[in-house]
């Protein structure tokens, strides 16, 4: 949610003509990094986003429309986007495809409570609960053929110490596949970051970017969101009693696997291998791109480099799951 794509105000009550709506100011938003957004003001009190996809193709934008308003009719808290007079979604600014959504209320939790840490792993297992007979195949552009597409990729630019990391976190992950076989699979979010949430309070009020939604295992979803909510913000050491209760409360909804349960230490390491890859990938795009400035957010790579070190040398032990 980087601002790649600079626009006017002007620009933007264009587009809010066909909403007969009445813009009066424009925020960009810094955090995240795929797509482009703003917060946008009107005359009244309500406040949307505009998302300009940088990426996503309009196949994919328009399968996540009605995804989003199911999500929304079965009480998960999501913005679906919102429909103009003539029941469109998606308009262009500058070529590329963009939409307007309700600004859900709330603040990331940048140093989650155990509260809200157990409330996030419940709405997670119900997101996947919900969406398991959801009628939607998507196959996950940043999963385990990415990984080892990059992983081959980035091999010749990393030092010696960072390529023993990287073949030590396939090589206990192929291991951990074949040994721990029962890891069901559905549609997960993908990208489930305390910066992709909203709480007021204890209380969670915003499931955000929806963009890297697709079908993988639901044990990769839980280690994503596990990793960042349960760890000792500013450091990436894992915080074990917030660990224990997003595992126990996930589980209350939807029962974890044996299997699931055995292979989560080394998903862990894996989900935190696999925003390495993508970071090194970033950085590598901006610099080759020349995209800088002050609305370009670069996540550091040495932040998820030392969580997969982390999560490898420190594997995580789960206490009995009733």
């Amino acid at each position: 949610m980087s601002v790649y794509t600079t626009v006017a105000l002007e620009q933007v009550q264009q587009l809010a003509q066909h909403y007969q709506l009445t813009l009066t100011g424009l925020i960009p938003i810094q955090a995240g990094i795929e797509n482009t957004n703003y917060f946008v003001h009107l005359d009244t009190p309500q406040q949307l986003v505009l998302t300009i996809f940088e990426e996503m193709s309009l196949n994919d934008i328009h399968e996540l429309i009605p995804l989003l308003e199911y999500l929304k009719q079965q009480g998960l808290p999501v913005a679906a986007p919102l429909s103009d007079q003539a029941g469109q979604v998606i308009h262009f600014i500058q070529t590329k495809p963009a939409q307007l959504a309700p600004r859900l209320m709330g603040q990331p939790p940048m140093q989650p409570t155990v509260r809200q840490v157990s409330g996030m792993a419940r709405t997670l297992a119900r997101l996947h609960l919900t969406l398991r007979t959801y009628p939607l195949h998507r196959d996950n552009n940043h999963g385990q053929v990415w990984w080892q597409h990059s992983r081959d990729e980035l091999m010749p630019s990393l030092t010696p110490a960072d390529q023993a990391l990287l073949i030590q976190s396939f090589v206990q992950f192929e291991a951990a596949q074949q040994q721990y076989p029962e890891r069901p699979c559905g549609l997960i979010h993908g990208d489930l970051f305390r910066d992709n949430t909203l709480f007021d309070g204890n209380t969670l009020t915003g499931l955000l970017d929806f963009s890297e939604l697709a079908y993988d295992e639901w044990l990769l979803d839980i280690a994503i969101c596990l990793n960042d909510f349960c760890s000792q913000w500013p450091s990436v050491v894992l915080d074990l009693a917030k660990a224990q209760a997003f595992i126990q409360a996930y589980h209350q909804v939807r029962p974890l696997t044996r299997d699931e349960q055995q292979a989560l230490p080394v998903y862990l390491a894996m989900a935190a291998c696999r925003f390495w890859l993508s970071r090194l990938q970033i950085a590598a795009r901006n610099q080759l791109e020349a995209r800088s400035g002050e609305h370009i957010l670069q996540k550091d790579p040495a932040e998820m480099r030392a969580m997969l070190a982390d999560r490898l040398h420190s594997p995580l032990t789960i206490n009995g799951l009733e």
